[in-house]
């Protein structure tokens, strides 16, 4: 689940690609580096007699996965929620490799409820938010306080490959010091459908089917209109994104998508850079996508 990046902080919440199912083997080869370190803080709440809870200790590890460096940082109440979350992030790394290597190391910081995410990405009235991704920091609600864990572990690895995508995508495409500015050109369909596309999460999404049937009910643009339904159509969203994201990868291939990312780091916003690798300009391609909705039926043609 995939943070609002449509928003001035912005960062952040598959079908048939060319990628495997994350998980080749537990890539959790630390290097032998994997520390443990206890950081002194203090949580802002309180007891239910409006006194002040007693300080907390924050928990800490630091390890290696393939060439990247993560640092975790919870809760003690998360202790046993974090071993699981590494796990996954061993599997995940590897699936990221399509679009190149990381060149900052990730900060994660496991949230312990809802309401700790949503005060610290100031993002309030999404109950659907479950994380958070920015240039080198992923911030990821607990799983253990909704049913992730339930549904299996390779469920929190596709969360991963989903934010790690978004993370790889911005330093990709921007340095630390500008990324923002690269990612405010970047619109919601490309840098959601990159990382739907990465974490193989069709099979979440609408079908194309589904999709095409709720825009010829409500006669509205789920691509440019994106900004306006994320809040409380993300299902809409985040469908119309892997599908054009995926439609335009079977139609140019995955290369072309870190094309752009290098164009947009040389100086180029998207819609010039999109115009640069593919030859045709960004609304020629979404139009193309959502006529291709307009004339799809149950059957799937």
């Amino acid at each position: 689940m995939i943070p609002d990046r449509c928003l001035a902080d912005r960062a952040h919440a598959s079908a048939s690609s060319s990628l495997g199912r994350p998980g080749r083997g537990l890539w959790l080869c630390l290097a032998g580096l994997l520390t443990l370190t206890t950081i002194h803080a203090v949580s802002g709440c309180a007891t239910t007699d409006g006194q002040p809870a007693e300080p907390r200790e924050l928990l800490q590890q630091e390890l290696v996965l393939e060439s990247l460096k993560v640092r975790v940082t919870y809760w003690p109440e998360d202790e046993k929620t974090v071993t699981k979350v590494i796990a996954s992030l061993g599997q995940a790394v590897p699936a990221t490799a399509l679009w190149g290597e990381f060149e900052a190391s990730i900060d994660l910081h496991i949230l312990p409820d809802h309401e700790s995410l949503a005060r610290a990405t100031k993002r309030y009235g999404y109950p659907w938010l479950r994380a958070w991704a920015r240039y080198d920091e992923i911030l990821l609600q607990s799983p253990r306080t909704f049913d992730l864990f339930e549904r299996g572990a390779a469920n929190l690895t596709e969360l991963m490959v989903h934010e790690l995508t978004h993370c790889l995508m911005y330093q990709r495409a921007a340095s630390k010091e500008n990324w923002r500015q690269a990612d405010r050109t970047i619109p919601i369909w490309f840098r959601e459908g990159m990382a739907s596309f990465t974490a193989e999460q069709g099979h979440r999404r609408l079908s194309e089917a589904h999709l095409a049937e709720w825009r010829i009910d409500t006669g509205t643009d789920p691509i440019s209109e994106a900004d306006r339904l994320y809040k409380d159509k993300p299902e809409v969203v985040y469908a119309a994104a892997h599908w054009a994201f995926t439609h335009l990868m079977e139609r140019y291939g995955t290369g072309i998508a870190v094309i752009v990312l290098e164009l947009i780091r040389n100086g180029s916003d998207f819609p010039e850079a999109f115009r640069k690798a593919t030859g045709i300009p960004e609304h020629e391609f979404t139009e193309g996508f959502l006529s291709r909705l307009d004339r799809y039926d149950q059957t799937g043609r």
